[in-house]
């Protein structure tokens, strides 16, 4: 990469940085097809409950494992994990999926190439993210939606719900997906004990493979802030 597109990243990953979480869960809440039937006032306490609800399943998480080595902690919570090697297109880009009841996959292309940028940089603005850490991160994430899958009747962020219709007394109702993206992120930064926003890294990886779609997400975030 250019000298001029390294200089670029590092100014922009540096100015994302400053963005504080609420700018960032609202910006998530815009990808959700839902976002328009949600309320200012309902909102803000969803992204409240998600956050709490994310913490607390972490170090719930914590308590129980002796290891938060992801393979460890995999054997452990009898989840099936598998690391591939695949290269992914500007339109459509995919780190991993969790797939119920137990299965992980994790795409560790963009981290190396996410990881590789970053030390690129004159002055990488996250010296501490490692490639077995941004690995964790992301295990972590996909670990929440485990975890999540195990308790349905009982955790915030499938029982939380948003009312699309109603008619007279009767409600169709439908759940929030932000709810649990917003939680799996509070989870993978408490887990992971990280001193920087863990939603930076969705422009990272992306602009690993293009810069392009890395900035409308730069610009969308920044716009939501202001």
């Amino acid at each position: 990469m250019k000298d001029k597109n390294i200089t670029e990243f590092e100014n922009l990953i540096t100015r994302l940085l400053k963005i504080d979480t609420i700018s960032w869960c609202k910006y998530a809440l815009k990808k959700d097809l839902l976002h328009k039937k949600v309320e200012p006032a309902f909102f803000d306490e969803v992204v409240k409950k998600s956050l709490q609800c994310g913490k607390n399943e972490a170090m719930n998480i914590a308590k129980s494992l002796s290891s938060h080595d992801i393979y460890h902690t995999a054997k452990n919570l009898g989840i099936y994990l598998k690391i591939i090697e695949q290269q992914v297109g500007a339109n459509y880009l995919s780190f991993a999926t969790f797939t119920t009841p137990n299965k992980i996959v994790i795409n560790c292309t963009p981290i190396q190439r996410a990881v590789n940028l970053l030390n690129s940089c004159p002055t990488n603005p996250l010296p501490n993210l490692s490639y077995d850490l941004l690995l964790k991160i992301i295990f972590a994430h996909e670990l929440f939606h485990f975890l999540e899958s195990k308790n349905r009747s009982t955790i915030y962020t499938k029982n939380v719900k948003i009312v699309l219709w109603q008619f007279l007394w009767l409600k169709c109702k439908s759940n929030l997906r932000v709810a649990s993206e917003i939680a799996a992120f509070s989870f993978a930064q408490e887990y992971c004990e990280l001193d920087f926003s863990i939603f930076v890294l969705d422009f990272v990886l992306c602009y690993s493979f293009s810069s392009d779609f890395a900035k409308k997400i730069f610009d969308n975030v920044v716009k939501t802030g202001d």
